[in-house]
């Protein structure tokens, strides 16, 4: 990026009303250094502190979904534990609401059942959500799942202003997935 796109690129975010971004390999640690940074963003803004831990569990929620399930990792080396994947997330205000939207390189094997899987969670309600969340604990791990599968249950469940996604296609093997959340204040 040139110094002169740069107050350009500020400008953009800032009317879009995003105050936090980054774009790069996530790992636990950083989701610990976000958490910090989101604790204090918030609690200078007042903010009541069951949005806090809403929009602090989107954060991880959707970052888990960038550390393990992004096609683009970075080989770790030192005291970082394994892989971790490439992506890019975002915090910000929208119409009143606290908003996370993140985004990663993925498969196109997987964007027919994410889209699927995405498309059915938007469909149900509160109760279904949390039925749905219980029955999935009982439930053995999804095949190529790295946790319970409930990452995305989890996502729709704490978004009381709900949530968007979308996939856009790089190349032949590849595409682009983005979710956004949204919180009310």
């Amino acid at each position: 990026m040139k110094t002169e796109e740069y107050f350009a690129f500020k400008r953009r975010l800032d009317e879009n009303g995003v105050f936090f971004t980054f774009n790069g390999p996530m790992s636990h640690e950083f989701l610990v250094q976000i958490g910090s940074l989101l604790r204090q963003k918030l609690s200078l803004d007042a903010v009541q502190k069951e949005t806090l831990l809403k929009v602090f569990a989107l954060v991880v929620e959707q970052a888990q979904n960038i550390i393990f399930y992004s096609s683009e990792v970075h080989e770790t080396k030192g005291d970082i534990a394994g892989d971790v994947g490439i992506g890019i997330i975002s915090l910000g205000v929208e119409d009143g609401h606290y908003f996370v939207l993140c985004g990663n390189k993925i498969r196109n094997d997987q964007v027919a059942p994410l889209r699927t899987r995405l498309q059915e969670l938007k469909q149900m309600n509160a109760d279904e959500l949390k039925a749905h969340y219980k029955e999935r604990r009982r439930a053995d791990t999804q095949e190529g799942s790295k946790g319970a599968g409930l990452g995305f249950i989890e996502m729709a469940r704490k978004a009381s202003q709900g949530f968007e996604f979308e996939f856009t296609e790089i190349d032949h093997q590849h595409s682009f997935f983005t979710v956004k959340t949204l919180v009310s204040h």
